[in-house]
């Protein structure tokens, strides 16, 4: 009879594997625990005597509680014992590891697919690098030519023009290029819809995973141009620390899955209605100004500042390069980039579950 509230199964695996392991069950409910469930008498007689004077000495809330049972035992128990624990420790590490698996399978699939569908229109992204080298020529002259000899806040000239080069870089990630919209908008209206939420994968799932491969493909063969064709004007300069690296890139990371996430639970409500045209608008100019693409937050109002850097907007273009030009600490940015992501994936599959029972297909 254990005393206290009951332990757990899986609890109850974990002490008997630390004791066929050969550690010593620590407190009376644990040595009770491992009686019942193995043997008793595989316990040492001084583990067993000091078992049994704490457990007397307790208030007990059963006659029998007290008393400590003891069972017949013999070697063949403890090697069924270590046998079955080793069969299902086993079991349950191939279930997790093929979840893992089929997770990073599914992912190199979709964003292979993604990545592939973009390699058809090579026409297109030269047009669209030009045009954003041009526009990041245009950014920089005129933040050159507005920009007084004090800076502002921590950013002098030459540190402006450095932070558009990169934003003009990474912003091919995490915001320029996404279809993810536009694709689930003729989805809905051509019925085709239907077929997709009827595959066996997740909807969201199926959806970030394409576009995140379609944004490699844009952050490989059009905004790395783009940055080296700008680099040379901006003379940008390279972090010093392989940690301003590391941070930037996993800020990176984390900016692009929260910017596809942003442009899902726009294009996601063409359920509720065809025209989401407003809605694409409207976070185009939210990730221009509270992201720092265009210009660093220090420029707006304090409030409206203040406002921007707790926004999940800010981690797609303002800390990314804060982090590469060793002006902001990666702990705290990662951190926070995380925390939206999280809450973004919560919403972003709460609105999924909402909409496929709202959804009116047109055509088909």
């Amino acid at each position: 009879m254990l005393i206290g509230s009951p332990i757990g199964r899986r609890r109850k695996r974990v002490l008997i594997h630390k004791y066929v392991e050969g550690v010593e069950p620590s407190s009376p409910r644990e040595t009770l625990v491992v009686q019942e469930c193995v043997a008793p008498d595989v316990l040492s007689e001084a583990s067993q005597r000091s078992a049994a004077n704490r457990i007397t000495s307790l208030p007990s809330p059963h006659p029998r509680s007290s008393v400590l049972q003891t069972r017949p035992c013999c070697d063949s128990l403890k090697k069924r014992a270590r046998c079955e624990l080793t069969v299902r420790l086993r079991r349950g590490r191939g279930r997790r590891c093929f979840r893992v698996h089929a997770a990073v399978k599914q992912w190199r699939v979709l964003a292979g697919k993604g990545f592939a569908r973009n390699l058809q229109y090579s026409a297109s992204h030269i047009v669209n690098t030009a045009a954003s080298v041009v526009f990041g020529l245009i950014y920089i002259y005129v933040w050159r030519a507005v920009t007084p000899e004090s800076g502002f806040g921590a950013y002098s000239s030459s540190m402006i023009a450095q932070y558009i080069c990169i934003n003009q870089t990474t912003a091919w990630l995490t915001q320029f290029g996404m279809k993810i919209r536009q694709r689930m908008v003729q989805s809905v209206r051509s019925g085709r819809i239907a077929v997709e939420l009827a595959r066996p994968m997740d909807f969201f799932w199926y959806n970030m995973d394409f576009e995140y491969g379609s944004q490699l493909y844009s952050l490989m063969f059009r905004g790395l141009p783009v940055g080296f064709a700008l680099s040379l004007l901006a003379q940008l300069r390279m972090p010093h620390s392989a940690i301003a690296w590391l941070g930037a890139l996993a800020s990176l990371a984390i900016g692009g899955y929260i910017g596809i996430a942003l442009n899902y639970l726009v294009g996601i409500s063409s359920f509720w209605t065809n025209e989401i045209r407003t809605l694409s608008w409207a976070l185009f100019s939210l990730e221009t100004f509270l992201g720092g693409l265009s210009m660093p937050l220090e420029v707006l109002p304090r409030p409206l500042e203040l406002l921007a850097k707790v926004s999940p907007f800010a981690h797609l273009a303002y800390y990314p390069a804060r982090i590469y030009m060793e002006l902001s600490e990666p702990a705290p940015v990662l951190a926070a980039g995380l925390a939206w992501a999280v809450v973004l994936t919560i919403v972003a599959r709460r609105v999924t579950f909402r909409a496929r029972r709202r959804l009116e297909v047109q055509g088909g």
